[in-house]
């Protein structure tokens, strides 16, 4: 009760993934000699940068000892909610990572290129990823 600093943030934010498209490399797409298929290779799906929704984020509790309470009378702590920003992105972006948000961008941009190149006649699509 003297000593002790808890905050209890609700963090509400995004993460996008995506296949950059832009790093795809010489001889990545393959067509076979009858023109029926074609074989892309695509590099594997990245995560964007966290965007942490200011306006749907809050502290819902905060507890803190006697001593710190009396230390902010006399000057808090100016970075402790860029801190709690910080810490909030961070664990968005691990979640994010762990929800299996890449396996889905991969899925995605498969049936995308499948969808596109089978209305331009090709009978089968092979997209593979590629880990840097």
């Amino acid at each position: 009760f003297l000593l002790n600093e808890r905050t209890l943030f609700v963090g509400a934010g995004s993460v996008e993934a995506y296949v950059d498209f832009a790093r795809i490399s010489d001889g990545a797409v393959v067509e076979s000699a009858d023109g029926k298929s074609v074989e892309i290779k695509l590099p594997a799906p990245q995560l964007g940068e966290t965007n942490l929704d200011l306006e749907k984020s809050y502290v819902f509790a905060e507890r803190r000892g006697l001593l710190n309470r009396l230390g902010e009378v006399f000057g808090g702590d100016p970075n402790r909610q860029q801190e709690v920003y910080r810490l909030a992105e961070e664990r968005i972006t691990a979640a994010a990572r762990d929800s299996g948000l890449g396996a889905r961008a991969e899925e995605n941009t498969r049936k995308m290129l499948e969808g596109l190149l089978g209305s331009l006649g090709y009978e089968r699509v092979t997209v593979t990823y590629v880990t840097p």
